[in-house]
């Protein structure tokens, strides 16, 4: 992680401005590529508010199942076993957090990837 990146998400998620003074300040939703080219990080949001500044420096904290089955590939199942419909059954009953403690363990991230195109080949296997 870029050392000079860091205080600067520490300071929008940090600062106590209102909200009038957080939009004045008219931050982009966006991050510079390592080619110097904008990012757009969201497709909801175009500029960081007092509201979604935590989604800015850390994302968000939802994990849509339909995204993670979309990209899971089965090895020795089939999808439609039973085994792997209580699979599915048993995380659509997890929370959130409790979703991102089994990707934590199984997949050593908390988070997925904001679109499919974003896996890049990293399907979620299931065995």
């Amino acid at each position: 992680v870029d050392k000079d990146f860091i205080p600067g998400l520490m300071y929008i998620r940090d600062n106590e401005a209102t909200a009038e003074e957080f939009e004045a300040m008219t931050l982009p939703f966006t991050v510079p590529s390592a080619s110097g080219q904008d990012i757009q990080l969201s497709s909801k949001y175009s500029h960081i508010t007092l509201e979604n500044r935590a989604e800015y420096v850390c994302g968000s904290p939802d994990i849509p199942l339909h995204l993670l089955k979309s990209v899971a590939t089965y090895k020795g199942l089939e999808p439609t076993a039973p085994l792997i419909q209580w699979f599915w059954e048993v995380m659509e009953s997890f929370s959130n957090t409790e979703r991102s403690l089994f990707l934590r363990f199984v997949w050593g991230r908390t988070r997925l990837p904001r679109t499919i195109a974003d896996f890049r080949g990293r399907d979620f296997v299931v065995q």
